[in-house]
This record gives structure tokens, C-alpha cells and sequence, in this order.
């Protein structure tokens, strides 16, 4: 057996063992993963469960807000990269439908966020307008 660990920027991988020569270490392996957090198996943490519902939550103007993720619209399906995904979202409170737009942020490139709103206050039409942004 051999365990690999794959991120945005590459991956990572254990020395081989037989299973069956070292049993306890492919029962520790196995009980490893049972026990993980879902972060650590690679799941979102900035989306939220509740009642079968995900849902992300935001600050803004000081004040809390809920959007519920009702279906994705695109999702870039890849092992190393932004892996970007576009999700139709609903207000908790306004019932408004937005898209969020989820992605791996690169250092070396700019910041989406900051562009959108600029072109929003500038009255750029037929563009996307800008609502929030946030690097977790």
C-alpha cells in the first residue's frame, strides 16, 4: 500500500508497505482517515452544513449574511490548479440569487475582488456587478 496526498500545488507520497506484512500500520492508515476532520480529507471549510443544505457566510458592512448554494453552475475539475467553481447562490434574508465564484488564489497574480468592484463603480454595463469579496 502506498498513501498519496494531493493539493493545489502538487503531491505527496508515503513509502510503500505490505498490508500484509504490517498489519497494524494498515489498520492505524485506515483508522487515520476515519477519524480525519473533513478539512483535512480536502473538504471546503468556508462551506457550511445544516438540515441538507450548504450555505457560506459573510460580513458584510458589519453585518452577518447567509447564502445558500443551490446548485453549481461550473466546476473546473483538475488536481493541480485554481480549480474553480461557480455556484448559484440565494440571500438568506433577501431571497436574491447570486453566483459566487470559488477559486485557489495564485500570489503572483492579482486579486479578482478589487478589479470587479472597481469596474461596478465605474457603471460598467452588461458585466458582472460586484457584491463581496473575501481571500480566506
Amino acid at each position: 500500500m502506498r498513501l498519496w496526498a494531493f493539493d493545489r500545488l502538487g503531491a505527496v507520497t508515503s513509502q510503500s508497505f505490505d498490508i500484509h506484512e504490517n498489519a497494524l500500520m494498515f489498520i492505524s492508515v485506515v483508522l487515520g482517515y476515519l477519524w480525519m476532520a473533513p478539512k483535512d480529507l480536502g473538504f471546503d471549510p468556508t462551506i457550511y452544513g445544516e438540515k441538507g443544505s450548504r450555505y457560506v457566510e459573510i460580513t458584510r458592512d458589519a453585518r452577518p449574511e447567509r447564502y445558500h448554494l443551490d446548485d453549481v453552475i461550473k466546476r473546473q475539475r483538475c488536481v493541480a490548479g485554481r480549480a474553480t467553481t461557480c455556484w448559484e447562490v440565494h440571500g438568506d434574508k433577501s431571497g436574491q440569487s447570486f453566483v459566487v465564484k470559488d477559486s485557489w488564489e495564485y500570489k503572483e497574480r492579482p486579486e479578482e475582488g478589487p478589479l470587479l468592484k472597481k469596474v461596478t463603480d465605474a457603471g460598467v454595463k452588461n458585466g458582472a456587478e460586484y457584491h463581496y469579496h473575501e481571500i480566506v
